[in-house]
C-alpha cells in the first residue's frame, strides 16, 4: 500500500512481547500533517512501549513503523531527524531567561543569526511566553516551564512531536494553557502525538 504524501506517521500491526507477556498486540494507526493524536490509556497499557517503538528506541517483534515514508528501526537514523520526543522530565536551565534558553538550544540545533532570532520570537509567541521572555525560568510555574520545554523542541520545526504526559504535576490553569499550546501546533503543520492517561 502506498503512503499518502501528507502521512507523517504510519504504524501497522505493532507487536511487542517481554518474555511470555504481550504488551502491545497488533496496534495500527496513522497520523497526517496538522493532526493531533491522543494515545490514551491507564498506566501499564503499553503506551510508553508503543512510543519507544515509534521513535526507534526498541525493536518491534512484529509490524512496522514509518516516519514521512521512511522505515523506523533502532538502527535507522534518517527518520529520527523528523521527530522530537518530550519525556516528563524538564530540560531547561533555571538561571537563564526563557529567551536565553531558546537561543542556547536553538544554536545546538544549528540555528544562527537572523533565523535564530526570528524563530526564537515566533516560538515565544506560540507558547504564550512572549511577555515573560526576559525572566529567569527558575521564577516560572511548573506549567510555564513545560511550555518552554515544548518550545525548545519546536525551534527547528520538527515534523512529528511526541509528548509524554505534558500536563503531569501542573495546576488546572496551566494544564489548559499547555493543551491550548499543543492544539495550536497543528497550525505549524506538525503532527502531534500526546501520550496521556486522560483526555484533560
Amino acid at each position: 500500500m502506498g503512503t499518502r504524501t501528507d502521512e507523517v506517521l504510519a504504524v501497522t500491526g505493532l507487536v511487542k512481547r517481554f518474555g511470555e507477556r504481550t504488551v502491545v498486540d497488533g496496534v495500527t494507526f496513522q497520523i497526517r500533517a496538522g493532526e493531533t493524536f491522543g494515545l490514551l490509556g491507564p498506566n501499564g497499557a503499553g503506551k510508553t512501549t508503543i512510543i519507544s517503538m515509534v521513535t526507534g528506541l526498541i525493536p518491534a517483534d512484529a509490524g512496522s513503523v514509518s516516519v514521512v515514508g521512511e522505515a523506523m528501526t533502532p538502527s535507522t537514523t534518517g527518520p529520527k531527524r523528523h521527530i522530537v520526543l518530550f519525556p516528563q522530565e524538564l530540560a531547561i536551565y533555571p538561571d537563564l531567561t526563557a529567551r536565553e534558553n531558546l537561543r542556547f538550544f536553538g544554536r545546538l540545533q544549528g540555528l544562527r543569526g537572523q533565523e535564530l532570532t526570528s524563530r526564537t520570537e515566533e516560538v515565544l509567541e506560540l507558547i504564550g511566553l512572549a511577555d515573560r521572555a526576559g525572566d529567569q525560568t527558575k521564577k516560572f510555574s511548573g506549567g510555564m516551564k513545560r511550555r518552554l520545554n515544548i518550545g525548545i523542541g519546536l525551534l527547528h520545526r520538527p515534523t512529528l512531536l511526541i509528548l509524554d504526559e505534558p500536563t503531569v504535576g501542573v495546576d488546572p490553569q496551566s494544564r489548559n494553557s499547555i493543551l491550548e499550546s499543543v492544539e495550536g501546533l497543528a497550525t505549524e503543520g506538525m503532527a502531534v502525538v500526546n501520550e496521556s492517561t486522560r483526555l484533560r
